[in-house]
């Protein structure tokens, strides 16, 4: 009787110690998940900054290209304007050379 309470004893303290050893291992595994859930959320966040930024800079860049745009439409318009000038320029001059010779 008294090895079979001591049995029953050692076995109730091999329980309790993989009790121990089980709560230990899902401590240490929720703790080891914990870490990795702020490590994957740190990476989101680092990540949708990362992507705002990208998408700041492209607005920057379509914004410039588009006053670049304007400004060489102007320009063209401008450099138009000239040509016509020079040309009803040259035209006056040849009318006015023309009066002169004759």
């Amino acid at each position: 009787q008294r090895d079979s309470a001591n049995e029953l004893a050692r076995v109730r303290d091999e329980e309790a110690a993989k009790l121990r050893r089980s709560e230990g291992e899902r401590t240490r595994l929720q703790d080891l998940l914990s870490e990795q859930h702020s490590s994957a959320a740190a990476g989101a966040v680092a990540e949708r900054d990362r992507l705002d930024a990208a998408r700041g800079e492209c607005a920057a860049i379509k914004a410039e290209l588009h006053g670049i745009a304007l400004e060489k439409a102007s320009a063209q318009e401008e450099a138009a304007r000239r040509l016509r000038r020079a040309e009803e320029a040259e035209e006056r001059l040849q009318a006015t050379l023309s009066e002169l010779h004759t």
